[in-house]
């Protein structure tokens, strides 16, 4: 162990001789304090001992104390409230990036479905468009031939009700990704003010 610090302090008008193992400023700024508040009770009740003198500053110093330590404890206690607070606002985060990257991945898949299905659409118009052109075709120059045109009458009607079904899925999948896209938003929106609310708090903080 090092040697203790030994400093000469004056409180109240008596030198007292003081060990410990602060260092020696600090020991001279705590006697000067006392000093202080000693000096403090003694000017407003000049009528007292001075031992009187000395308990009242005393309590006086150790109400200061209290009153700091129940500040410390309750700053501490706010601080371990607002950690739970922001870890509960990161876990709602967490969750809400996570719908976030689902409602995306969903959003692609629709968007790539609705390509695809239009892009058959399109392919279905084409083969409609060369049977009612082949149809009419055929009508003109042989109207006897009934069989056959019975069976383009069929496939014409045939390809008319994929077409009408493939339109269906595209209406039913533009509602689904519309669905999808708002709830996108949502989550941005909610990401952006969670993200707004951590940094006001680290704000309020520093």
């Amino acid at each position: 162990m090092g040697e203790k610090t030994k400093v000469s302090v004056k409180i109240y008008g008596q030198e007292y001789k003081i060990s410990g193992d602060a260092p020696r400023d600090y020991i001279l700024q705590l006697a000067d304090y006392v000093d202080s508040k000693i000096v403090e009770v003694a000017s407003n009740m000049q009528q007292y001992t001075a031992p009187m003198i000395t308990v009242l500053a005393a309590v006086n110093i150790a109400d200061e104390y209290y009153k700091a330590r129940k500040k410390v404890n309750d700053m501490q206690t706010e601080v371990n409230r607002q950690a739970i607070e922001i870890k509960n606002k990161n876990h709602f985060l967490e969750k809400a990036k996570g719908s976030y990257i689902q409602y995306k991945e969903e959003a692609d898949k629709c968007r790539h479905q609705i390509a695809n299905i239009e892009k058959e659409l399109e392919e279905k118009n084409q083969q409609y468009n060369i049977l009612s052109t082949e149809f009419d075709a055929m009508k003109t120059k042989n109207d006897g031939a009934g069989r056959e045109t019975q069976k383009l009458i069929k496939m014409v009607g045939e390809l008319k009700e994929a077409l009408n079904t493939k339109k269906d899925e595209i209406d039913e999948l533009k509602q689904m990704n519309q669905e999808l896209e708002n709830n996108y938003f949502d989550t941005q929106m909610l990401n952006v003010q969670l993200k707004k609310e951590l940094e006001d708090w680290k704000k309020d903080k520093e």
